[in-house]
């Protein structure tokens, strides 16, 4: 008895948290800047199936270094949404 309740505690729990980081990341997140990240992603991936279809190798290393320059765009995009929530927990230390 005791455990379900203790597991149904840790359920409700985390379904609160889920919804609540869901809602915070919705607020704060540059969804601009997220779009753009992840369509230039989605490209970048087609091109290098398509070289890779195609057998070209040349295609293939232009590809994954374009792939390479944009990680630092994505990482900064994917960083800047834990910033609010860094400042936050800042002011409670």
């Amino acid at each position: 008895m005791v455990l379900e309740n203790f597991v149904l505690m840790v359920a409700v729990a985390a379904i609160f948290y889920a919804l609540i980081a869901r809602f915070i990341q919705a607020k704060m997140v540059n969804k601009e800047k997220m779009k753009e990240v992840q369509e230039e992603s989605k490209r970048l991936s087609a091109a290098f199936k398509e070289a890779s279809a195609a057998g070209d190798k040349l295609r293939m290393d232009a590809v994954m270094k374009e792939q390479m320059e944009l990680f630092p765009k994505m990482n900064k995009v994917m960083f800047a949404q834990f910033k609010p929530m860094r400042d936050r927990t800042s002011v409670v230390e």
